[in-house]
């Protein structure tokens, strides 16, 4: 192809899309003054209207007029950032403001710049100039950057993240607070004490149950070594009476009017050794967990951030051969997806509790849907080409996400 042009007029936006796009193009230089080319021929020759851009394409036909030729050219480029494709409604709002620019703006501000128009054609010209200016500011505006709509999103998911929480620890206390009122009185605790020893002699049986079906089914591996199965059959059946005998003795000490100790048990095996900084942290967690979970969302505000440039490098590595995206494109679009993330996610905490399963279910199903279109639409990756990569960008944010995740807890429990 070849771009007939000149320096300074309109002809610079298709050059533009020309080296954007990178299809093979080579641009001669019109003298628009003397409508001659560099090589001192006449420039209406290729184009009787005398005006740039045009086109001349491999074929010899001549294209001309600013909107045709760079619908022409979006229609070759190989990514659909520059204009999407046939079918898509965002096709046509591009087209919009195209001949929207073309037709109000461009031809307007030439009578600016004519030696004949008087100055109060040129007031008229700025005035309805500034109206058509406003519109196009207007329709600028309410394109959000995508930036801050990822910023406004992941606020929104951290305060209805904080307010979750609030409640469960809320209702966690006031269950506690029901629990310590019925355990003031002798009908109260006489009745936990029958419910922990029922509970304690219906989980031993069961614990020794399933330790004599392990046993029986390694006897009939013949590999196995009677004295092996027989030496890891009782140290199940030694756990499981331990464990019986500590939820008797708890069950003692409510008896006789001592603490009701629900704390968590760490199993050392009989041997007695000072707690680790792991122990000692889920005992404090456990203790006060209104100021775990607040050390957890202080760490959880700034790693937050960590998504984007998860989902950003997974876009990229599903798109290494398109040479033409730029990790910027990638991080652009991985905003757009983590903003639907976060402020789904933020609408399903704030919602009754019997509600929440049926809506997370559904924001499961929505997401990766979403991803799929948002490949589909942004990439212009065929149907097949859209599910594979929606698995594969799926699965690495999931894995990562929760890579993440257990990092948070446990770097909250060793803050504490």
């Amino acid at each position: 192809m070849i771009l007939y042009y000149s320096p300074g007029a309109c002809s610079q936006a298709p050059h533009i899309i020309l080296h954007e796009t990178g299809l093979n193009h080579d641009a001669k230089r019109v003298d628009l003054k003397s409508h001659t080319l560099e090589d001192g021929s006449s420039y209406y020759d290729i184009n009787p209207k005398g005006a740039v851009p045009a086109l001349e394409l491999d074929s010899g036909e001549v294209l001309t007029e600013n909107a045709v030729i760079l619908q022409y050219l979006g229609d070759r480029a190989s990514f659909p950032e520059v204009l999407p494709p046939l079918g898509q409604f965002r096709r046509y709002r591009v087209l919009e403001l195209v001949n929207f620019i073309t037709t109000e703006l461009h031809k307007r501000f030439g009578f600016l710049f004519n030696p004949n128009a008087t100055d109060e054609f040129k007031q008229f010209v700025t005035t309805d100039l500034k109206k058509k200016l406003d519109y196009i500011d207007g329709r600028l505006a309410r394109h959000v950057p995508p930036f801050r709509t990822f910023l406004v999103a992941l606020l929104l998911f951290i305060f209805a993240a904080e307010h979750a929480t609030h409640e469960m620890t809320l209702g966690d206390a006031q269950r506690k607070a029901a629990h310590a009122k019925v355990m003031a009185t002798p009908q109260g605790r006489a009745a936990e004490v029958t419910r922990r020893r029922a509970e304690a002699v219906k989980s031993l049986d069961e614990d020794l149950k399933g330790a004599a079906k392990d046993r029986d089914d390694s006897l009939k591996d013949p590999d196995e070594k009677p004295e092996r199965v027989a030496a890891t059959y009782a140290k199940a059946a030694a756990r499981a009476q331990a464990h019986y005998a500590r939820a008797q003795a708890r069950a003692d000490r409510i008896a006789k009017g001592e603490s009701d100790d629900n704390s968590i048990e760490i199993d050392t095996g009989g041997a007695k050794r000072p707690d680790s900084w792991w122990g000692k942290g889920i005992k404090k967690a456990v203790a006060n967990p209104d100021y775990y979970w607040s050390v957890l969302f202080t760490w959880g505000h700034r790693a937050a951030i960590l998504l984007l440039p998860i989902v950003g490098l997974s876009l990229a590595l599903v798109y290494r051969s398109r040479k033409q995206v730029f990790i910027y494109d990638h991080l652009l679009v991985a905003m757009n997806l983590l903003s639907f993330t976060f402020l789904t996610n933020a609408a399903g905490l704030v919602l009754p509790v019997a509600a929440m399963p049926y809506w997370f279910g559904l924001v499961a199903i929505w997401t990766p849907v979403n991803l799929f279109q948002t490949l589909r639409g942004a990439y212009g990756s065929s149907i097949l080409g859209a599910i594979v990569k929606t698995l594969i960008v799926w699965w690495i944010t999931v894995f990562w996400s929760l890579v993440l995740l257990t990092c948070l807890l446990v770097l909250a429990v060793a803050e504490l």
